[in-house]
């Protein structure tokens, strides 16, 4: 969604924060893969060429080179891998609110956009169903 405004330097480093993302909690499912997959291509960006840097690393890079409308889009797509599959567990929320506490973001601005995917899922399971028919 918010993925093409980024540089090539945010763009390489957004897909190895996907990856970090997606095994926060020890399990990368098929819905992750595809995600990420997606990203890379979205991205223009081979998955073998994602930064393999640390989570730590890649945070502090991406603050340096980033504004904080872009750290909030990355924020935005990270969080929507975090919680497109089934489950939005204690560990992923864990690594959400690292990210957003290297990124300088609020609580409350995450409590905000959790709310938002939790609608835009619901919309999107249900234009599925319709589209089923």
């Amino acid at each position: 969604m918010f993925l093409r405004s980024l540089n090539n330097d945010q763009k390489t480093l957004f897909l190895g924060l996907a990856y970090h993302s997606a095994n926060a909690n020890g399990v990368v499912d098929a819905a992750e893969k595809k995600l990420i997959k997606s990203f890379s291509e979205e991205l223009g960006i081979s998955e073998e060429d994602y930064c393999k840097l640390g989570f730590e690393d890649i945070c502090n890079k991406l603050v340096e080179i980033s504004n904080r409308k872009e750290l909030i889009e990355i924020s935005f797509e990270i969080l929507g891998l975090m919680m497109g599959d089934t489950a939005y567990d204690s560990a992923e929320k864990a690594f959400v609110i690292k990210l957003f506490d290297c990124f300088g973001l609020s609580e409350a601005l995450l409590s905000e956009m959790e709310e938002c995917l939790q609608e835009y899922i619901l919309v999107y399971k249900k234009i599925q169903k319709i589209t089923e028919k």
